[in-house]
């Protein structure tokens, strides 16, 4: 049972199109975000390629290309970049690692992006805190 999550550790959502992606802002945030709350193996997730941000994930299963893109315009936006790599993969690859916030991630799929939307920009500003 999650209730005994504080909110400080409890991520963070935006609706987009009626779909919500989740993420982190920080270690404890990403912790809870990818292994305690109730996500499916089959729900996408995303990190920026190569260096620390928010774990973020949509959730539902098969999940389209525009709501991937979308998730990984927030991935970049976290770590306060506007263009970079993505990994992409689904919630079964990903691990726990050693520390908080540590995720090991088996297979992934690189998405590049050049900019990143203004959409985006504005989703983040709806941001709220996930309800259990």
């Amino acid at each position: 049972e999650s209730n005994h999550l504080s909110r400080e550790v409890l991520p963070y959502f935006v609706d987009y199109k009626g779909t919500k992606i989740l993420f982190g802002k920080s270690a404890r945030q990403n912790d809870t975000l990818t292994f305690l709350l109730d996500t499916s193996k089959g729900h996408t997730w995303l990190h920026v390629n190569g260096t620390t941000g928010s774990h973020v994930m949509v959730k539902k299963e098969n999940a389209t290309a525009e709501e991937i893109q979308m998730a990984a315009e927030i991935a970049l936006l976290n770590s306060s970049l506007v263009e970079g790599e993505v990994m992409v993969t689904s919630r079964s690859e990903v691990r726990k690692g050693q520390v908080p916030g540590l995720a090991i991630v088996k297979k992934y799929t690189i998405l590049r992006l050049k900019s990143v939307s203004k959409d985006a920009i504005e989703l983040l500003k709806s941001a709220r805190k996930v309800e259990l």
